[in-house]
């Protein structure tokens, strides 16, 4: 099976972006895949995960896998959906970095074998801050494995787009070598009441550490506030987030 180069598909996404087009992403996750790619998707993400009930991804819990999260994106729903898609469809990996029983060339192999385009970092332990995240660096299960999961992929020429939430983690992707990257706000700023103005300015920032062909994301959960980020940061290259809800009636 013919797969293209990290940097054919980065390509081909930067060359949309630079005709004015808006990308758009989501994470689906293996449990509750649609029946067939979402038509308004450049691209998505197979990972762990669930949906809450109205149908949007449910970021928190979904973080923190409760199973093998690597095996998970390599089982029979996961490959059925993905050997099912619109030849077109970009579909990458999300893989848990900081899992301690992988290696690394092994799941990038198979990741690769079973037809995925890329990877992306999640789960993740970009989320963590605190006491909680220096126990998990300095057991080797964080954000650091992450980072040489990212670089060595990057280094095989597979497309790898980053997660993170900060500028400080943005700025340790972009060394690794990462061609795409989303930013999604802490837990702790969306308790702010001026969350979304404290979202902006870290967007900004991370935007000013980034090379020039970096696609970056906003990962922003309420698609209401979309259009405004769009129109104050010109240099997105689009979102990523969960599709559109739908509500108890099944209707959009």
């Amino acid at each position: 099976m013919y797969l293209p180069s990290g940097r054919d598909i980065h390509a081909r996404l930067l060359a949309l972006r630079q005709s004015s087009y808006q990308l758009n992403g989501a994470p689906l996750p293996v449990r509750q895949l649609p029946p067939i790619m979402p038509a308004d998707l450049d691209f998505a993400v197979i990972c762990h995960g669930r949906n809450k009930k109205d149908g949007s991804f449910d970021w928190l819990y979904s973080c923190f896998p409760n199973a093998n999260a690597n095996d998970e994106v390599l089982s029979a729903p996961a490959l059925e959906f993905l050997h099912a898609r619109n030849r077109n469809s970009i579909i990458l990996a999300g893989l848990c970095g900081a899992d301690p029983f992988h290696h690394t060339d092994v799941l990038l192999d198979r990741v690769m074998e079973a037809g995925f385009h890329g990877i992306h970092n999640f789960p993740g332990t970009s989320m963590l801050d605190g006491s909680f995240r220096t126990t998990m660096e300095q057991n080797h299960l964080g954000f650091q494995q992450e980072i040489k999961l990212m670089e060595h992929a990057a280094k095989r020429d597979i497309f790898t787009f980053a997660i993170v939430f900060n500028s400080a983690d943005a700025l340790r992707m972009r060394d690794a070598g990462v061609h795409a990257l989303a930013l999604a706000p802490a837990p702790f700023l969306l308790l702010q009441h001026d969350s979304l103005n404290l979202y902006l300015e870290e967007c900004r920032k991370v935007l000013s550490l980034l090379q020039g062909d970096t696609l970056f994301f906003c990962c922003w959960p309420d698609r209401s506030a979309h259009a405004e980020l769009a129109y104050f940061l010109h240099k997105i290259s689009g979102f990523y987030t969960s599709l559109p809800p739908v509500d108890t009636q099944g209707r959009k």
